[in-house]
C-alpha cells in the first residue's frame, strides 16, 4: 500500500519523534495504524487493526472494511 493511498483513506500523519512518523485512523472504538516511516520496505505500507492481530496491506481491502464501518457506526 502507497503512503497517498493512506492519505486518501483519510488517515492523519503522527509525528510522536521526528523524523520518524505513522499514520492513525479512529472509526468508533476502533482504531487503524500503520507501520513506522522507518519501518517502510520498498515503500510498502501496511495497516493494523489495534490490538487485534490484523493486518491490511491493500488499501482496496481496507478501503471496503473502513466502509462498512463508517456506514454502520452508530456513534
Amino acid at each position: 500500500m502507497t503512503e497517498e493511498a493512506i492519505t486518501k483513506l483519510g488517515f492523519e500523519k503522527v509525528h510522536p519523534e521526528k523524523p520518524n512518523y505513522y499514520y492513525f485512523k479512529k472509526v468508533g472504538n476502533i482504531e487503524f495504524t500503520t507501520n513506522a516511516r522507518n519501518e517502510v520496505l520498498d515503500g510498502s505500507w501496511y495497516t493494523d487493526l489495534f490490538e487485534s492481530g490484523i493486518r491490511f496491506h491493500s488499501s482496496t481491502e481496507l478501503k471496503t472494511v473502513i466502509d462498512l464501518l463508517e456506514y454502520n457506526k452508530i456513534f
